[in-house]
């Protein structure tokens, strides 16, 4: 950058994490038989998003919401929504 310019916050190549790091936390969750539309919803539970706001966001029915939840809690060993989260933090599947 010439003069001091500032970057620009909204370029993607400086969005974090870095679509490489994304990438290998989705191919960890993959390996958990997590689907990657199973892993959109669990990025949106970790973002504090209801079944029902979940639905909506991704087109699909709150009960498609509930049994891919039911899968990743499974995949997981957890056994409610905070305990899914806080695993997947612990095995870094989530930034």
């Amino acid at each position: 950058m010439a003069g001091g310019e500032r970057p620009d916050p909204w370029r993607d190549e400086d969005l974090w994490p870095p679509e490489h790091v994304l990438e290998r936390k989705r191919a960890a969750a993959a390996r958990l038989g997590i689907t990657p539309r199973r892993y959109e919803v669990l990025q949106l539970i970790a973002e504090g998003l209801t079944n029902r706001e979940i639905g909506e966001r991704l087109y699909i029915t709150e009960e498609t919401v509930k049994s891919h939840v039911k899968v990743i809690r499974a995949a997981l060993g957890a056994n409610h929504k905070a305990h899914l989260v806080a695993e997947a933090f612990r095995r870094d599947l989530l930034a």
